[in-house]
């Protein structure tokens, strides 16, 4: 049985997410003039603190509306894959591109552009890898709460621990060192966290379920279930420069007219000039009635020239668009890295805490600690681990979008299913967990 204030928060969400939905703006409210008649400790806004209802008090409301909910294992690979293999308008553009494929048979002289088909199938595939990336990019934020609710779950049995200690050592009659009340904030910013844990938990769900095209109003979560290993790039520069260029649909559809394109494939030529700006690829102003019985009589060569006109305008936007792609691979290089760095040094931090945990505690059991410096090390060193899980996270998040920049996220699915890449998408159940050697103390 689960609460139904997550499912509450989906349903806002998605709501407020809708094209052309947005919160009422409330009306103007009437201005009151001011009663002086009442004192001055009446004025204004009034507030009972003692009506205000505590957190226990909220979750004792909440708990009498369940709703039961199952869960299923999701892995990396079946995320991005079903994204891709549902997208809707991939699957439009690949049935535009077979219906053309028909009328080039029934008028191959008079019919659409050859190319048309094969430009249109680069498109799909286009979106395909753009609907990979986004659902990806969604599941390890989901495989992040989860992580994190794992560390939260932590938190509070060492709380518990420290308090049972407390307690134990007051009703004793021994002098303790530890504030009750400061134990009390820190529970109180637990269930803070908790509770925000919740709603990214159920926004991340919906999020997820609607990329993969399922419904995201069913109660059923998502377990995540992927191994997380840092890494850097992996490629040169120019490596990745190369295969971002292979794959890039702008480019392929670009080289395709380039190589092939005749005066049949003006309008495609024209509509491709379109994209990078919608002043250019207009279409000649039609001739009149004597101008076309001239054009009669001689020769027209002017589709030829216009063909050679675009080709020399798609060069250039070549030209243009590989600079601004091979500068989105560098770009998405350098954050790679940076954000290796960044997992390198947040791992240190977390070293440093577990190491001054396990020597307090050596230090307590020989009375040369503090039991109050062993709590804030403890604390510290759950606030490091959290810490660390984020940076690995957005290190994979940004493998994600380097992988998507390269076209590569579609090519790891095929027909029959998915290619599993076992360093960092591993098959089976279970939560996501950390598979990194060099990151152990």
């Amino acid at each position: 049985m689960r609460s139904l204030f997550p499912q509450l928060v989906l349903t806002a969400a998605l709501l407020g997410s809708l094209c052309g939905c947005s919160i009422m703006q409330p009306a103007d409210l009437p201005i009151l003039a001011e009663d002086n008649s009442l004192p001055a400790a009446e004025q204004g806004v009034r507030l009972d603190v003692e009506q205000v209802p505590s957190y226990s008090e909220v979750e004792t409301e909440l708990s009498q509306f369940k709703l039961d909910v199952t869960t299923r294992p999701l892995t990396a690979a079946e995320c991005a894959c079903q994204a891709a293999s549902r997208s809707e308008l991939a699957g439009v553009l690949e049935k535009e591109a077979a219906n053309t494929r028909r009328e080039i048979g029934r008028n191959r002289r008079h019919g659409p552009s050859e190319l048309l088909p094969g430009i249109l199938m680069d498109r799909a595939e286009h979106e395909r890898n753009e609907a990979a990336e986004q659902a990806l990019v969604a599941y390890y934020q989901l495989a992040e709460v989860h992580l994190q609710n794992a560390v939260l779950a932590e938190s509070y049995q060492e709380l518990d621990s420290v308090q049972q200690m407390v307690q134990g050592l007051i009703e004793a009659g021994f002098p303790v060192e530890t504030d009750p009340s400061e134990l009390d904030r820190r529970r109180t910013e637990l269930h803070r966290q908790n509770a925000e844990l919740d709603v990214n938990e159920a926004r991340l769900t919906a999020n997820v379920k609607t990329l993969i095209d399922e419904d995201p109003f069913s109660p059923e979560a998502i377990e995540t279930t992927c191994s997380i290993e840092p890494r850097g790039v992996g490629y040169e520069l120019s490596q990745a420069m190369e295969i971002a260029r292979a794959n890039d649909f702008e480019l392929k559809s670009i080289n395709k007219l380039l190589r092939h394109g005749t005066t049949q494939d003006l309008g495609v030529a024209r509509g491709l000039m379109q994209t990078a700006s919608p002043l250019l690829g207009q279409v000649p102003v039609p001739l009149g009635f004597m101008a076309k019985i001239r054009l009669v009589l001689v020769h027209d060569d002017s589709e030829e020239k216009e063909m050679q006109a675009r080709k020399q305008q798609l060069r250039r936007l070549r030209q243009v668009r590989q600079k601004q792609l091979d500068l989105e691979v560098a770009n998405g290089m350098v954050t790679v890295q940076q954000r290796y760095v960044e997992v390198g040094v947040a791992r240190d931090i977390f070293a440093s805490w577990d190491n001054r945990v396990n020597t307090l505690t050596s230090q307590r059991e020989l009375q040369r600690s503090k039991y109050q410096d062993l709590v804030d090390a403890k604390v510290e060193r759950l606030q490091a681990r959290s810490s660390l899980l984020h940076k690995l996270i957005a290190l994979e998040i940004e493998h994600v979008k380097l992988r998507a920049t390269m076209g590569l996220l579609v090519q790891e699915c095929v027909t029959e299913g998915l290619v599993e890449r076992p360093m960092h998408w591993t098959p089976g159940h279970g939560p996501c967990r950390v598979m990194a050697p060099q990151l152990r103390p």
